[in-house]
């Protein structure tokens, strides 16, 4: 990493030698070895913490902690923690643990998304609600144990939430440095409930709801500008520069949400560990379908429609939706808009100094190219 300027003496980070090393699930060329080990490491205290703790209280709430430890831990990109540091340039004990303040706020809202959607899956493997559900099958006298499964998800849930803001709390920065890098924690939380409400009533509601009004705050709020940002306070860069890598970020994240559309109806589910026709049988509000809209001709809307949106339509069913959409030149012009959104976020940067210029610009590509 860059040197950074950040105010404070910046403690040397404390490593664990012996400490085991997670296979990444991670697209990106940079793996930067000692940022996933700090990020772990700060990880695996957190949970090894609260667990200790729960056990004064009761059992069952030691078992809720493992099973988040063990899906905190179970990998994944570390996308955010990662662009944060890299941004801010230091790799020290307080930038780590604002870092794994986002990753817990990444991980907090894939819980609630998945109870949001009435998922038991996520990358192949049951999430918090499909194990609690397996768990109340156990208990006498419950007959709606999908309800209690949510529950204990949505608990979960806002604990990590919680503990993210506890975190930056305690990074150790100064209180002036403290206080903005929660108010900007906040703000990403402000912005993915936003994002979130408004994917949540798109297909029900009467109100339009614009898909890159609902990416930018579902998406690039929280995963790439609230990073982004904290880093850069981290590291004390100017307004200027600031400003551009807040573009940047906007327009990336954007970028990457219609790259997951993608995925969703055209990815490999061996890879991407999510299903290719649930965004169809549910009907799902995304840019890729409203580029199809205009792109269709009457013909070929009649046909789509008359699957889209049916949780019962055959495989045949969802592979003739697949067609259309290729067929219409929808594919394609979908594919034009993430290389527009691409280039309006490489576009931000072309006064960024390098190192970082050069890095933020990989990291581009490798989230608007990703095949998973």
């Amino acid at each position: 990493m860059r040197s950074g300027t950040v105010r404070g003496d910046a403690p040397e980070l404390r490593r664990v030698d012996k400490q085991p090393r997670i296979r990444y699930n991670t697209y990106m060329n940079d793996t930067n070895q000692p940022a996933l080990d700090s990020i772990n490491h700060e990880l695996g205290r957190i949970f090894g913490e609260e667990i200790a703790k729960a056990r004064k209280i009761h059992p069952s709430y030691v078992r809720l902690w493992d099973h988040l430890k063990t899906i905190g831990m179970g990998g994944g990109k570390r996308l955010r923690p990662r662009l944060l540091l890299q941004v801010a340039g230091v790799l020290d004990e307080r930038a780590v643990r604002v870092a794994v303040a986002h990753e817990l706020l990444h991980i907090a809202t894939l819980i609630h998304d998945d109870i949001i959607d009435s998922d038991d899956i996520r990358h192949g493997k049951k999430n918090l609600v499909g194990l609690y559900k397996d768990i109340y099958l156990e208990a006498e006298g419950r007959a709606d144990i999908p309800h209690f499964a949510r529950s204990a998800a949505l608990v979960a849930g806002d604990l990590l939430l919680s503990y993210a803001h506890r975190l930056i709390a305690a990074s150790g920065f100064d209180a002036e440095l403290t206080a903005t890098l929660q108010g900007l924690l906040y703000r990403s939380v402000f912005e993915v409930i936003g994002g979130q409400l408004m994917d949540t009533e798109a297909p029900f509601m009467n109100d339009y709801y614009d898909p890159l009004t609902v990416y930018k705050y579902k998406t690039a709020s929280y995963s790439f500008v609230g990073p982004i940002l904290s880093g850069a306070v981290i590291a004390g860069l100017g307004p200027e520069t600031t400003a551009a890598l807040e573009a940047y970020a906007n327009a990336l994240g954007i970028a990457f949400q219609l790259r997951d559309d993608d995925l969703g109806v055209f990815g490999d589910s061996a890879l991407t560990g999510k299903s290719t026709s649930q965004d169809l049988r549910e009907g799902k509000k995304t840019k890729l379908i409203e580029l199809f809209k205009e792109q269709a001709n009457e013909t070929e809307q009649a046909a789509f429609m008359a699957s889209f949106g049916l949780h019962a339509a055959s495989d045949d069913a969802v592979q003739a939706m697949r067609e259309l959409i290729v067929a219409s030149g929808t594919r394609a012009a979908h594919d034009a808009l993430i290389d527009d959104y691409l280039r309006k976020a490489l576009g931000a940067i072309h006064s960024i100094d390098k190192p970082l210029q050069d890095w933020l610009i990989s990291f581009a590509h490798q989230n608007a190219d990703r095949k998973l």
